[in-house]
């Protein structure tokens, strides 16, 4: 099965989330080829050739239109969710996340979701949307390898006294106080680690972008010795190679509750104990979890950690059933076939649709608004042009008129107006034009008198005719049905049209 996952830009091909779940799934198996592109990169021969597509962090409407090609294709197309950015509904900037994903779950076939917090988060939304969980695949660890890592480092430990911790991740959110803020906010863990008798020393592992002033400021705060140095995956595999204690404090908020245990089982394949106070994220592999750093101290002093070389094939079996790759590569497998089996069975028995896309981008927009004939949803945004809003015979339209002069199944009316289907409206005037030239004949003579007591009029802007101005007959031909409610506006009372403008 040939999946293409579509990430928001290049740079999203190397994050965790990416590497971790993606990259891992195309890893030894013979279920699925697996390709990432961008939305910058992607190409219709991607599209083409793929069998499910899968959205990936792509919160804007580009991904949306994607979405509704490909069905129109026939293939399958999900999403795939592990940030909630979704459930904070008294906060206002999250509001373009929200909308999108309203509109993804109805555009998409199935959802994907890395815990069951994100479940119940994405079946709020669509309840009747297929949802796979798809916990981080981990590769299987090998206890006859762990063992004597463990024992090297907890005997280094004893013998200097020393206790390296690492903290290590993306250490800012632009949306939630995460990452760094975490780790200053619970740094009385490491004090306690201090008062035991053994020095602490930390390390910091983080993205550049995460090290503004205030961030550095609030790290000098930290009641132990730190260093700090740029996040690579080589300097993470060196800094877990060496640490005895990973420290993965999590507080309890919507978006760090719906997290993942991939950070919790790096360490744990590493051979470093996991030091996890606050909210319990990591309950699942609670016998390989600290909570309490004394508790994690008195472990350390007396040669029996948690995760020790006496129960690494224990714990190499919760690490398993947690996060296998294999089982979870085949439960994937089988829940994508069997989509696209029945939306196979469906299209076989269903007509095919055309579908129009009119689509147009506007990188600022971010609110709906209508104001001088402008219509934006999120940053889908449509202005008719001032031509297409023009009367074909030179009579301007005016707030709240109706354009009557297209045969089109709608109709573009003033800024306060809606989109009305007019076709047969239409029809039936012109069927009855005639009858009404006794009715609309004073309303010629009116539009005469106005276009003499007005002769700033120009033609050019919409208006009447240059023999209007000179005092001759406005149109060149009789008044029909299409100008009708045009004629009528013009011949309002100043009273009226005033109120008219103001709504």
């Amino acid at each position: 099965m040939r999946l293409l996952f579509i990430v928001p830009s290049t740079g999203h091909k190397t994050t965790a989330g990416s590497r971790i779940r993606y990259d891992r799934l195309a890893q030894d198996g013979d279920c699925f080829t697996v390709s990432i592109q961008s939305l910058v990169e992607l190409t219709s021969d991607d599209l083409s050739s793929c069998d499910v597509c899968i959205l990936s962090k792509t919160y804007a409407l580009e991904s949306l239109a994607i979405a509704q090609a490909l069905r129109s294709m026939g293939k399958t197309v999900g999403i795939d969710l592990f940030d909630d950015y979704f459930t904070q509904w008294d906060d206002p900037r999250l509001t373009r996340f929200r909308r999108w994903l309203a509109l993804a779950c109805r555009a998409c076939d199935f959802a994907l979701c890395s815990t069951p917090n994100m479940r119940r988060v994405i079946e709020h939304y669509a309840p009747d949307l297929a949802i796979h969980v798809l916990p981080d695949p981990y590769p299987e660890i090998d206890p006859a390898a762990l063992a004597p890592i463990l024992a090297d480092k907890l005997a280094r430990a004893q013998r200097e006294r020393v206790i390296d911790v690492l903290w290590f991740g993306i250490g800012s959110n632009p949306f939630f106080p995460v990452g760094l803020q975490d780790l200053v906010a619970w740094s009385s863990s490491l004090r306690a680690l201090a008062a035991t008798g053994l020095r602490p020393q930390l390390t910091i592992l983080t993205n550049r972008p995460a090290l503004r002033p205030e961030r550095l400021a609030q790290l000098s705060r930290l009641p132990i010795d730190y260093r700090i140095d740029f996040w690579s995956l080589d300097a993470e595999k060196e800094a877990l190679a060496k640490a005895l204690v990973c420290f993965l404090p999590v507080n309890g908020q919507s978006f760090s509750r719906a997290k993942s245990l991939n950070r919790a089982l790096t360490a744990i394949s590493a051979g470093a104990q996991v030091l996890s106070p606050a909210f319990p994220l990591y309950a699942e592999l609670d016998p390989a979890i600290y909570a309490n750093a004394t508790e994690l101290a008195q472990d350390v002093a007396e040669g029996r950690c948690r995760i020790r070389a006496e129960n690494a094939t224990e714990i190499a079996r919760i690490v398993a059933e947690t996060s296998a790759v294999a089982s979870l590569r085949r439960d994937l497998f089988d829940f994508l076939s069997g989509l696209v089996v029945q939306k196979a069975q469906r299209a076989s028995t269903q007509a095919a649709r055309k579908v129009a896309l009119i689509y147009g981008l506007n990188q600022d927009s971010r609110r709906a608004r209508r104001k001088g004939g402008w219509r934006a949803v999120g940053r889908l945004t449509f202005r008719p042009s001032r031509e297409s809003l023009r009367h074909p015979h030179g009579l301007p339209l005016r707030a709240g008129a109706r354009r009557l002069d297209h045969a089109a199944d709608e109709t573009f009316s003033g800024p306060r107006s809606q989109r009305q289907t007019c076709a047969a409206r239409t029809k039936g005037q012109a069927a009855d034009a005639q009858d009404r030239q006794p009715e609309l004949a004073p309303y010629g003579a009116k539009a005469n008198d106005l276009a003499r007591r007005n002769p700033s009029h120009r033609a050019g802007n919409g208006s009447l005719s240059p023999s209007a101005r000179r005092g001759g007959a406005p149109l060149s031909r009789p008044v029909s049905g299409f100008h009708f409610s045009l004629l009528r506006d013009q011949c309002l009372s100043k009273r009226r049209r005033r109120r008219r403008a103001s709504r």
